[in-house]
């Protein structure tokens, strides 16, 4: 009994670091021959978007597109459980460049699929994008008023241990 109140003090009491990550998409392939690929720059600590680049190259379109073009900034969200983008309600984006639109994620309406569609065509991955992520500034760690508490709750409990023992 003893161990899991020692294990569960220790829980509260671990900090937590969060930072500027960034985050590949892995490249995919249309049916005809554009692929896709890319990346974005993401703050964990105030959920900002701060970098975005979709590359799309192929037989007919060749562009970059990011942030600015977006059609809904606020769109842009993820969870970084499971590091695939687009699974979540909301989770995903939708970019136009000319007569292009990229959309990808249940956000772009598209459910579980990374498509693109002109004035004639709409054409799909049938996959959502795969991140890998790399921590480019890491947040020092601080440990929060739970994990405070849990470290004064840890020396209390430290303290009266030793005073039933010499009583």
């Amino acid at each position: 009994m003893k161990s899991v109140v020692l294990m569960s003090l220790l829980l509260m009491s671990a900090s937590t670091t969060a930072g500027v990550i960034r985050y590949d998409f892995n490249t995919q392939t249309f049916s005809d021959a554009h692929r896709i690929g890319g990346y974005f720059v993401y703050n964990d600590s105030s959920d900002a978007l701060l970098d975005l680049l979709v590359a799309m190259d192929g037989p007919l379109y060749t562009f970059n597109a990011g942030i600015a073009d977006l059609t809904n900034p606020d769109s842009f969200s993820f969870s970084i459980g499971n590091l695939v983008f687009g699974d979540n309600p909301n989770e995903g984006f939708q970019i136009t460049v000319g007569d292009v639109s990229l959309v990808t994620g249940q956000y772009g309406s598209v459910g579980d699929d990374t498509c693109y569609y002109d004035n004639e065509n709409m054409l799909c991955t049938e996959a959502l994008f795969e991140l890998t992520s790399t921590v480019i500034e890491a947040d020092s760690p601080a440990v929060s008023s739970p994990g405070a508490l849990g470290l004064l709750m840890a020396g209390l409990g430290a303290i009266a241990g030793l005073r039933r023992r010499r009583s």
